[in-house]
């Protein structure tokens, strides 16, 4: 974990274009498989509006809601209610094997239950973490895995298509490639 600059992170860093065709993509395709929003998210996503404005990182302006944001915004996008410590909003185009319709109005350590041994070695870390943040300040962390393609959409109800990647309980051939996928 370190400091970070929102302005920065949410920037453009594809200079191709191809990161943002494929958000806006699954986007069009099935909107309700990626995003969510509680009503308090709601309100969240209209000071993310609000910041993006700001930092003219926009072009398209109307309707301010969560569906436009997430298509002029490469990164995937999510949204705490600080009072619950719930996840109140997002769009997640890109999922590390996670559905966001099954976290949204879930508190973290809820979330985070899946994972083996996240909440008893490091859910108290977070949780202080976070309600230590302030606004204004910014922080980044990097996440990172091995997978067998270079997929970015690992959601739970895709199932890719490659044969060098099995399908859970599946053999796969020790030849198979890894691909390291970091996320900022």
């Amino acid at each position: 974990m370190r400091k970070g600059d929102a302005k920065s992170f949410f920037a453009r860093q594809d200079e191709s274009g191809e990161l943002l065709l494929k958000r806006n993509r699954q986007l069009e395709e099935s909107f309700e498989r990626y995003s969510a929003s509680t009503e308090e998210g709601e309100n969240l996503v209209e000071e993310a509006w609000d910041l993006a404005l700001e930092w003219e990182q926009v072009v398209a302006k109307e309707p301010r809601n969560l569906k436009l944001l997430s298509k002029q915004w490469e990164a995937d996008l999510l949204f705490m209610d600080r009072q619950t410590s719930q996840v109140a909003a997002g769009s997640v185009c890109f999922p590390s094997s996670w559905d966001l319709r099954h976290a949204i109005g879930k508190a973290l350590d809820q979330v985070h239950g899946v994972v083996p041994r996240l909440n008893p070695q490091i859910g108290e870390m977070i949780k202080r973490f976070l309600e230590k943040l302030e606004p204004g300040k910014s922080y980044c962390r990097e996440n990172w895995s091995f997978t067998r393609s270079d997929a970015l959409d690992y959601h739970p109800d895709f199932i890719p298509t490659s044969p060098l990647v099995p399908r859970i309980g599946q053999a796969h051939s020790a030849s198979c490639s890894l691909v390291f996928l970091m996320e900022r």
